[in-house]
Order: structure tokens, then sequence, then C-alpha cells
């Protein structure tokens, strides 16, 4: 039985070869630009631990003809017959030992971008603003402008009620950093495909088997995250910041929505438009990797929020005892009690 794993995206030429499987991989001997693909396409070594993997070639369309019916669209007939790889195994494609000395991997997704989304007016330095375990944000250009780029290492499926889709339907004006457009990889085309807010197909690829998402591009925001300026903020500026962080946190959780890691690295700071006391600059709540149309976890975001602010008062960020158990008073009365 054909089944789906969750893939490791890996480079590889146009000639469809690969020298390794892996995060690391190191593709500097080829004559061409590298593409990514999700591992569980590629067909790897058999080893003793894992039962043999069996690939079996079928007929492919283009991703106007595919079979979106799950999407409420009805399949086409194929325009070609290019095929498609599709492994079976009992087990997850098992992963390739890379040597130390290979390169990171993020390079290659970044030159693979570059390459693939270069007819949308989109390039990725090596200016890097962040990472994590779903890879990392790096500084980019989008037809002249600067954007973040976030680059997702694995890849995940693609849905407008979760993780990275969700991000695309956020309504700014309730402090949301929502993405302007969301990167994704169809496993059965093996072609990319940049999807902004308005595009007429992006319901169409909504749960769509075989989608992955692979990254986003979103405002770069110049104030940085607070993390990095916690220190650096006054106590009455500090205040309104958390005050702003508990309305936003309000507002999502008012129309369904968990975000599901709300912290410090999180929470993005701009400078506002017409400044005024006590602060100077405005927050957004970006990364929605882990956000679900769900109230199960509105408990553990309004936990994440009063530990933020509880932190800021230890650490005297907030001088005033008495301002810092305000707002965690205020972010109780509105966690749910179970």
């Amino acid at each position: 039985m054909a089944i789906e794993t969750r893939p490791q995206l890996v480079a590889i030429n146009h000639s469809g070869s690969s020298e390794y499987a892996s995060v690391d991989s190191d593709f500097s001997s080829m004559d061409e630009h590298p593409r990514l693909v999700p591992t569980n396409l590629l067909n790897t070594q058999n080893s003793p631990e894992r039962p043999p993997l069996k690939a079996t070639l079928l007929n492919e369309v283009s991703i106007e003809d595919r079979d979106l019916t799950s999407a409420g669209l009805s399949s086409a007939q194929s325009s070609s017959e290019r095929p498609r790889l599709i492994v079976e195994s009992g087990r997850p494609p098992l992963r390739t030992l890379t040597p130390q000395s290979r390169p990171s991997f993020i390079t290659q997704q970044q030159q693979a971008f570059n390459e693939q989304f270069k007819d949308n007016g989109l390039t990725v330095s090596n200016n890097s603003l962040g990472s994590g375990s779903f890879g990392g944000v790096y500084q980019g250009m989008l037809n002249g402008e600067d954007v973040a780029v976030k680059i997702l290492v694995g890849g995940e499926p693609f849905h407008l009620t979760q993780g990275e889709g969700l991000s695309l339907l956020l309504d700014k004006k309730n402090g949301f950093h929502r993405s302007s457009a969301i990167l994704i990889y169809d496993s059965y085309t093996k072609r990319y495909h940049y999807l902004e807010r308005n595009h007429p197909r992006l319901s169409a690829f909504d749960g769509a088997e075989g989608i992955y998402v692979v990254g986003t591009v979103s405002k770069l925001r110049s104030g940085g995250s607070l993390n990095k300026r916690l220190h650096t903020l006054e106590s009455q500026a500090a205040v309104g910041l958390c005050q702003e962080l508990i309305q936003t946190v309000d507002n999502a959780h008012k129309q369904g929505i968990s975000h599901g890691d709300i912290a410090e690295r999180n929470i993005l700071l701009t400078p506002k438009k017409e400044p005024s006391s006590p602060t100077q600059e405005k927050l957004k709540l970006a990364d929605w990797g882990c956000a679900r149309y769900s109230p199960q976890g509105q408990r553990n975001d309004w936990e994440q929020t009063r530990r933020i602010i509880s932190d800021m008062g230890k650490e005297n960020v907030i001088k005033d005892p008495v301002e810092t158990e305000k707002l965690i008073r205020e972010v109780e009365q509105r966690m749910p009690t179970s």
C-alpha cells in the first residue's frame, strides 16, 4: 500500500541524481543549480534494520489536471505521461549519514529558492534573522522591497486552517504578523508554486495530497524581536507592549485560533507611524507554525503570556512590581479554567 511520509527536503540536480539524502549534502560538484524534493520521493538504500523500499511508477499529471477532489474540484484528464515515484514501505525512508565536513543544507535551500522563485522577483540573502528546529529566517528581496523569508527544513502539509497556511488569512489589524505569500512544493508534479493571499488556486491546494509548505514570505520588521530588545526597553514601554500582547492573544482566541508558541523570539517590534506615549513601537505576534483553529491550546497561550510578563518583572524590565502583578491578574482573568 502506498503511504506518504512527512518529507525532508533535499536538493537534487535537474538530471535527477542526488549525492546525499540528508540535510547537509554537498552539491558543489553539480553542473546545474539544485532543486528541492522531499526525501520520501527518493529511492533510498536498503537497510538490514528496515524493510526494503519499493518504488512504483505511476502516470503523473500537471497541477492543473491533478485530482483535487478533496478540495472540491473534479479531476481532469491527464495531459501528459510523465512518471512519478511513490515509495512504499512499512516504515519511513531512512536518513543517510553525511560527513561533518559537508556545508549546511540551509545554504543549498537558499540557492534553490533563488533559482525556483526568481520569476516571482524573490531572492534570499545569507543574512540570518533567526533560526530554530523548523529551519531559518533570512532577509530577502521581493521586487526591490526588503522581506523576511522563512525556510522550512522538512516541509509541512499545506492547510489554510493550521500552521503556516493559516498565517495567510490573518488580519494584520489584530496585531498579527502574517505571511504575504507562501511557498509550496507539489510532490506529484515536482513543481514549486508562489501563492499570495489572493491567489485564485489557493483553496484548490488547501489540504490536497502531496502539497507541502517549504517557506513563507512576510514583511521585514525593522524593530527586531523582543528577546533581542528586552533589556533596551524603558519600563513604561515594556508595560505598554505587554498590554498589546494580551490584546493580541485575546484577538486570536476570539477568532478561535490558538497560537501554540508564544515566546519572546516570536514577538516582533516595529516603529509606530504616529508615535505616542508610552511606547514608540507596536507589537506583532509572529511564527504561526504551531497555530490551529482550536480552543484546546488557548490556556497554554495564556500561560506562555503570563510567563513572559513575569520574567519582565523578575529581570527588572518592568520596574514597578504593582504593574507586573496587575498585568498578570489581567492574563489570569482571561485564562480558561480547563
